[in-house]
């Protein structure tokens, strides 16, 4: 089974998804407000806190919304 590595990137107002392997864009999503922390990625989940004290968790590659939290 070949597992793929994730990180994830600010470009702009883009969070990109990269396969560490390759360097390869494998989705991304654009935000409106400012991020406030680093994307922090663990397996196929990221979690990004905005400085509207939201906290956004994406299923990765495709940035699909997993959960939203007040942080």
């Amino acid at each position: 089974m070949n597992s793929v590595i994730y990180a994830v990137i600010l470009d702009s107002n883009m969070l990109k998804c990269i396969d560490t392997s390759n360097g390869n864009v494998l989705g991304s999503v654009n935000y409106q407000d400012k991020v406030t922390t680093n994307p922090m990625v663990v397996g196929d989940r990221c979690t990004v806190i905005f400085n509207n004290a939201k906290g956004v968790i994406y299923k990765l590659p495709n940035f699909n919304i997993s959960t939203t939290f007040n942080a």
